[in-house]
């Protein structure tokens, strides 16, 4: 009897969930890769003792110098010639005689009378523009009689600059004087009754702000010296951390672990800024022990010195600045591949720093409006008015808002940065790669080569337009040079650039025919935009960023230039010429580089932005008054450019938008009789009567929803227009090339 036997299995184990992640834990794991990463930028000691232990050698070195030759500087200026302005000879000689008056019985009382023998005085007749000379610089201390005292006892004014030391100690002089000599007359008629108390030298002193602003004190450079030294505390951790260790090979390793890349990033940043405040405290304590022993505080500080407060206060800004520029240097040593490469990139951010940082020397600069927003600027001139006491707290609270919302936004950009493939396993590049020509065609330029072609062009227009400034020639002249510069430098160059690059010139700069109903929308945008563009206008007044009074002086000159030539020349080279040559580049070039890489939103602000930089820069100046406009003009037009997947559309809003303005400002005498017969004038600085602004706003608004809504959804055609399918792709240093079918690059082409 056969006894059949079967095969038995068992189920398998199912596996043990993992326990939860505690928060714990995650705290415990950060805290010892902060410890790691400590250990790893402390282990080079003799670089950390150089970065702490230079500030003690290099203050006092500094404060020697500054003995020796500022302050021998500062001696020789109190022994400049001060020069005191009067309105008549008369109120000279009779001041004069009193001053004399007032000496001779100082030294009857035996008092001491040097306080003006070390002093060598000018004298100014000026009349009427006495005060005037003054606030120009032209003289030091304006003395003369008020016109409403009695002519029986005239009141003198001594009227000096405020911050003016030199000024302050002869006005204390001259007062002296007079005192005395009010005194010895009171003296004189106490006794006398029935006469009334009038004495022969009444005086008031007072004390005005510069036009210019008070002179720069010595207190100013302290910050400017601190953030650089913080900055240069926090390069060496920042690239050693970063490209140092992809260079070692020990950054893949870390990448590679079980280790969250952001709680990787945090701990470097934590080590960076701690490494950063180590600098920090040690330049500061150095800076104070320095000014202590030196006993420089009154010179530096002036009558306050330097309180416990305000150190604590610097201390706190420091720390606020060392968390912002470390986030900002590990977002730029992130995606250097190599030691050198990073210390190459952060030479061009070091002197980014030191150009605001000498923005705060300027006395004219206070916090508020923009500058408590724009970054660095805001810290430095914040840390000035620390030193000097006069700190605005509601404008510091802005500062230290602003500047956090950047260090968050930097560490943000980082921990994109950080760890990305390209970055840690892409090679460097050789020049001779990196010059070569593609060898297969694209669809679009790739993002380098077209912030590439952006550096190219800000350089050839800057230098182009310094240049035009300073050609003496015709208006008419003048005109035909700025076309052809313009057509050059938008249109030749990216041309340039599609043709090296080997770009498809279709779908490179957007050149589809749209639907008809985009250049109805292009019309009704191009003009209706000068409204909103208006009131923008009006706003950079109300941000305090210009002066729109001066502003329109000198456009009415340039106007009168162009009223000699026939209207279709200004029309034609600064409405249409400029239409054409940047939307060819902005929205053609730049944008589809953009949108056929990311977000269509990020790609209109970016070439939005690059749009109103340009228009800010007028040669050698910079006009921040075109920056709204031209960005809400950027705005629109990169909607269009989306929407339609055109550049046609763009081009045709934007020349109307241009040939507009130039049409109402070339016949603004006609148009300003035409609107007084209808009651209705408008002046450059005043807002425009809201039904106007009513029509034209609400004409923007509908047409941009009316191109919205009819707009079709993107089709497969659309997107390989733009580069954004593709069979397969390789990527070359150039441009973004793409393998394509045959029938799809038929219709491309």
């Amino acid at each position: 009897m056969s006894q059949s036997s079967s095969l038995e299995t068992t189920p398998a184990a199912s596996p043990t969930p993992l326990p939860p992640i505690k928060r714990s834990d995650i705290l415990s794991r950060l805290v010892r890769l902060c410890l790691k990463e400590f250990r790893e930028i402390l282990r080079d000691r003799r670089t950390i003792i150089t970065l702490v232990a230079m500030p003690i050698l290099v203050y006092p070195l500094l404060s020697l110098v500054f003995s020796r030759f500022v302050l021998t500087t500062l001696v020789t200026a109190q022994q400049e010639t001060l020069t005191i302005g009067f309105r008549t000879e008369d109120e000279q000689a009779a001041f004069q005689s009193l001053i004399s008056d007032g000496h001779q019985l100082l030294e009857q009382d035996g008092e001491d009378t040097s306080d003006l023998q070390d002093k060598t005085f000018g004298v100014a007749i000026l009349g009427s523009s006495l005060l005037q000379a003054q606030d120009e610089g032209a003289i030091q201390v304006a003395i003369y009689i008020d016109p409403d005292s009695p002519p029986r006892s005239p009141r003198w004014k001594i009227r000096l600059l405020q911050g003016d030391s030199q000024a302050a100690s002869v006005e204390r002089s001259l007062t002296r004087r007079l005192d005395r000599v009010n005194r010895f007359w009171f003296a004189q008629i106490l006794g006398r009754i029935g006469r009334p108390l009038q004495v022969p030298a009444d005086f008031q002193t007072s004390i005005v702000k510069s036009e210019s602003g008070p002179p720069v004190s010595l207190a100013s450079f302290i910050p400017l010296m601190l953030l650089l030294m913080t900055i240069t505390g926090a390069v060496y951790p920042a690239i050693d951390l970063t490209a140092g260790e992809r260079e070692r090979g020990t950054l893949e390793a870390l990448i590679a672990a079980p280790i969250p890349r952001a709680g990787l990033l945090v701990a470097k940043y934590v080590t960076v800024l701690f490494v950063a405040m180590l600098t920090a405290i040690a330049n500061l304590s150095a800076m104070l022990i320095t000014i202590y022993v030196g006993q420089l505080e009154s010179l530096v500080f002036g009558d306050r010195g330097l309180t416990f407060d305000v150190v604590i206060q610097v201390f706190g800004l420091l720390v606020l600045f060392a968390a912002f520029f470390s986030a900002v240097l590990l977002a730029v040593t992130s995606f250097a591949r190599s030691f050198k490469e990073a210390q190459a990139y952060l030479i061009p951010l070091m002197l980014l720093t030191i150009a605001p940082g000498i923005l705060s020397l300027a006395p004219s600069l206070t916090i508020e409006g923009p500058l408590a927003a724009a970054p660095l600027v805001n810290i430095t001139l914040m840390a000035r008015d620390i030193f000097d006491g006069s700190i605005n707290p509601a404008w510091g609270m802005v500062v230290i808002a602003t500047t956090s919302l950047y260090a968050m936004a930097a560490l943000a950009i980082a921990a994109q940065i950080f760890g990305t493939d390209a970055v840690l396993y892409g090679s460097s590049t050789g020049w001779r790669e990196f010059l070569s020509r593609p060898l297969e065609r694209a669809n679009t330029a790739s993002l380098s080569s077209a912030l590439s072609c952006l550096a190219v062009l800000f350089i050839a227009f800057f230098v182009s337009v310094g240049i035009l400034r300073r050609i003496q020639v015709s208006p008419l002249q003048q005109i035909v040079i700025a076309g052809v510069a313009q057509a050059v430098i938008f249109l030749v160059i990216p041309l340039l650039f599609a043709g090296w690059l080997r770009l498809r010139f279709r779908p490179a700069f957007g050149t589809r025919f749209p639907p008809l109903l985009s250049f109805v929308a292009a019309l009704g945008l191009g003009v209706s935009m000068w409204t909103i563009a208006h009131e923008l206008v009006l706003l950079n007044e109300l941000l305090g960023w210009v002066d729109l009074a001066k502003s329109a002086e000198r456009v009415k000159s340039q106007l009168e230039q162009w009223r000699s030539l026939p209207v279709f020349l200004p029309v034609l080279v600064f409405g249409v010429l400029p239409a054409i040559s940047e939307e060819v580049f902005f929205r053609g070039l730049l944008f589809r580089s953009l949108f056929a890489r990311g977000n269509a939103w990020l790609a209109i602000l970016v070439s939005s932005l690059a749009f109103a930089a340009f228009h800010v820069v007028n040669g050698t100046l910079l006009t921040p008054e075109r920056f709204f406009p031209s960005l809400f003009a950027g705005l629109v037009l990169g909607v269009l450019a989306w929407r339609f997947q055109s550049i046609w559309p763009g081009m045709l809003a934007h020349a109307v938008h241009n040939s507009g303005l130039l049409l109402l400002a070339y016949y603004q005498p006609q148009v300003d009789a035409t609107l007084k017969s209808w009651n209705w004038a408008i002046d450059d600085q005043a807002h425009l009567p809201w039904p106007l602004l009513a029509v034209g706003g609400g004409l923007v608004l509908g047409t941009l929803l009316i191109s919205w809504l009819t707009y079709r959804s993107e089709s497969p055609d659309d997107r390989t227009a733009l580069g954004r399918d593709s069979v397969g792709s390789t990527t070359n240093v150039g441009a973004s090339h793409e393998v394509e079918a045959p029938e799809v690059e038929a219709a491309t082409e």
